[in-house]
């Protein structure tokens, strides 16, 4: 049994391309990433978030590290929004990972 979760990141903010979740209504893909990394690598990915802009109008860009390796990206108007925006991406693309693919599948995440 697994958890299924059809809907993407609705958008709240947008800055240029980078577009951020609501976090609200969002599904957590910041703790379906850190499950799927323990299942599959057994240790966790790693956020690294920055913030600029005057501090009234912060944005927010949080970057995906597994094994060192740079993954998903996101921004927002919130530490947490980006962080969102990061590890969907970061699951979208983890789905073309064979190590990753079969457990995404089973918990119903399709991107």
């Amino acid at each position: 049994m697994g958890f299924f979760f059809s809907t993407k990141p609705t958008t709240v903010f947008s800055q240029s391309t980078e577009q951020s979740a609501d976090i609200m209504s969002a599904p957590e893909y910041v703790n379906l990433l850190h499950n799927a990394c323990q299942s599959c690598l057994k240790r966790r990915p790693q956020f690294i978030v920055t913030a600029s802009g005057p501090e009234n109008q912060r944005v927010h860009r949080a970057v995906v590290y597994i094994d060192d390796m740079e993954h998903g990206t996101g921004t927002g108007p919130t530490q947490m929004a980006a962080k969102h925006v990061a590890a969907y991406k970061t699951l979208v693309m983890l789905l073309n990972d064979d190590k990753f693919k079969s457990y995404l599948i089973a918990i119903g995440f399709s991107g």
